[in-house]
């Protein structure tokens, strides 16, 4: 939106309560809308807590742009987090997308209260570890953690789940599970080492519409995995990448794909 419209216009949703910036160091300085906060989002650091959290009964969305390095806005966007989930806020948040928050300070209890959470962002994050209540959200439609250090997900019952964005170092000799769900769309950064890991995903990944994979043509059944995604007859976009070998030059050949009306391509 251009800078002239945002600015006329961002006022007058503020005012009627369809979103609420967070520009100051203290929610309480904030000047409050007289409807309750459905959208929130904060450019700088959270010092300050109000102290009534009724007005962030109804909050949808929380989305954080603070570009600080380091532990500072990990502390003070965790703290703030931590204390509106827990005196039962949040209870209807949707989005929670953390995008370039280093390692924010959550509590795993925390997380597993928001049980209408469908999107979780957190890219760019390189938090080490995933909560382990997330795989108790089962309203989680989408998990973008591109960009962590995590190497284990275990979403035993996020039956909705159709968008996972990997990191794309995280390779398939860790735990992972997919729980009884096949309505994943998308899948995208995994990489592939070992031939056991695919006859595992094959079987429950059928409606794959976005695929980046990333494996070794000298793999063990890798015939098995071509054969996979030419059968994914729901495919629209598919990137591959060979993992090469010190001095090899690796390829990758797939089955026939020439049914396949949209576009793919191969990196």
């Amino acid at each position: 939106m251009p800078s002239v419209l945002y600015d006329v216009f961002s006022p007058k949703a503020e005012a009627v309560g369809s979103f609420n910036h967070q520009l100051h160091s203290s929610v309480a300085s904030t000047k409050q809308s007289k409807y309750t906060v459905r959208r929130w989002a904060a450019y700088m650091g959270i010092k300050n807590f109000p102290s009534s959290f009724l007005h962030f009964r109804n909050l949808r969305s929380y989305i954080a742009f603070d570009t600080r390095t380091r532990g500072t806005p990990a502390r003070e966007i965790g703290m703030c987090l931590n204390k509106i989930i827990s005196n039962r806020g949040f209870g209807l948040l949707n989005v929670l997308d953390l995008e370039g928050v280093y390692k924010p300070k959550l509590f795993d209890p925390v997380i597993g209260n928001l049980l209408q959470l469908s999107y979780l962002g957190l890219r760019s994050t390189f938090k080490d570890n995933l909560f382990e209540s997330l795989g108790y959200l089962t309203c989680l439609e989408t998990l973008d953690v591109r960009k962590t250090n995590v190497s284990k997900i275990t979403l035993w019952n996020a039956e909705k789940l159709r968008h996972l964005y990997l990191n794309r170092n995280y390779s398939s000799d860790v735990s992972f599970n997919f729980g009884d769900s096949n309505n994943l769309q998308t899948l995208w950064g995994l990489q592939v080492i070992y031939k056991n890991y695919m006859v595992t995903i094959n079987r429950k990944l059928t409606r794959l519409r976005k695929l980046q994979l990333s494996c070794q043509n000298s793999l063990l059944g890798f015939d098995e995995i071509a054969l996979w995604i030419s059968q994914l007859t729901e495919l629209q976009s598919l990137k591959l990448r060979p993992i090469e070998s010190a001095g090899q030059v690796s390829y990758i050949r797939l089955h026939d794909i020439t049914n396949y009306k949209n576009s793919i391509c191969k990196d």
